[in-house]
């Protein structure tokens, strides 16, 4: 499958908040859940495959809270970026995301931040979304043929009109498929 884009582990943590039986956009914190809504949509309308970097996984695995860990381990949302287990260590590929990665270091303190966003230039991906406020200022417009993007900004991006008819849904039993507020 080819990955469109990806996302950094705040913006998967909001997705997986937002599947939540409980979750009420309504109830939630003004500037979030606009962005839950928007990766959402993103993944149900967009016909996006959003992946997920290394270096993402492994700071999700440092979660404390083992439930918490455990939703993010078992969603089927987005799919892993990796090699397969057998694949050599690709010395010019990790060259040149190092490099990079150091290169973004100039503009922005945040080296997990820097690491995913020269990974997906390096795969050359569509886009990299984030609801860091410092990581889109210091490097949104840094990045070479990457946008990197909050998700309702991406969304907006992709233009799909209200009524239309998701590419995939969530299905029973999922607790997204009687909620109405995903939908446009």
């Amino acid at each position: 499958m080819d990955i469109n884009i990806a996302i950094d582990s705040n913006t998967w943590t909001y997705a997986i908040e937002a599947v939540r039986p409980e979750y009420d956009p309504s109830d939630d914190d003004f500037g979030l859940a606009p962005e839950r809504i928007a990766i959402l949509r993103i993944r149900f309308y967009g016909n996006l495959s959003i992946g997920i970097f290394p270096s993402v996984h492994a700071e999700i695995k440092k979660i404390g809270n083992e439930g918490y860990l455990k939703a993010h381990e078992q969603s089927n949302l987005f799919y892993y970026i990796r090699p397969p287990n057998d694949a050599p260590v690709n010395h010019e590929k990790e060259r040149w995301i190092n490099n990079r990665t150091h290169e973004f270091l100039c503009f922005h303190s945040g080296p997990k931040d820097c690491r995913i966003t020269a990974e997906a230039e390096y795969y050359k991906l569509n886009g990299l979304l984030t609801c860091d406020e410092k990581f889109l200022r210091n490097l949104g417009d840094k990045t070479r043929g990457l946008l990197l993007k909050k998700p309702t900004q991406y969304w907006e991006t992709l233009g799909v009109e209200p009524g239309s008819t998701p590419i995939i849904s969530p299905a029973p039993p999922n607790p997204l498929y009687h909620k109405t507020w995903w939908r446009i």
